[in-house]
């Protein structure tokens, strides 16, 4: 499936969304992940570059709004989920995961650099994923010590059947 992207909301923390055109996005790319149902669709990984061109739409559900989108998204790592709004106009929402440590402020798994007053980059990286890949890396390694402890007694006994001769 490879559909050209129109824009992208980032609705964030306290009902707030920042709506992106696709022409801001100097970098977009991310993977989806879901459960074993197909459903619950969430950000596996997420790394774009956004530039803001005054057409990004900084969008409050209450009180005035005097910082541009991109000081706002600098500012706090709480972005909940994102909205993809293609141009055949489909669309799909995908849920952010936070980290364990829960702050309604600040999402661990959420890293923000302001490169200048008008340019972010944002990443994210669900916990999910990294534990999937940490549970995957271990299960290989006691594979591997498994297969070497096997090993390694073969080659005892064998020894010990030579010293036997």
């Amino acid at each position: 499936m490879n559909k050209n992207i129109k824009q992208v909301t980032l609705v964030l923390e306290n009902c707030e969304s920042i709506v992106v055109p696709a022409e801001c996005f100097k970098e977009f790319s991310f993977k989806r992940g879901e459960n074993k149902e197909g459903e619950n669709l969430y950000i596996k990984s997420l790394n774009c570059i956004i530039k803001d061109n005054g057409n990004m739409k900084y969008e409050m559900t209450y009180g005035e709004n005097s910082t541009s989108p991109v000081q706002r998204l600098g500012k706090c790592n709480d972005i909940t989920s994102v909205k993809i709004e293609y141009e055949d106009e489909s669309s799909e929402v995908l849920s952010v995961v936070w980290s364990d440590d829960y702050n309604v402020n600040n999402n661990e798994n959420q890293i923000n650099d302001l490169v200048t007053y008008n340019e972010l980059h944002i990443r994210i990286r669900s916990k999910l994923q990294t534990s999937k890949e940490n549970l995957k890396q271990i299960q290989n390694q006691i594979k591997e010590y498994q297969l070497l402890e096997t090993t390694t007694l073969r080659e005892i006994k064998h020894l010990e059947l030579l010293e036997a001769v």
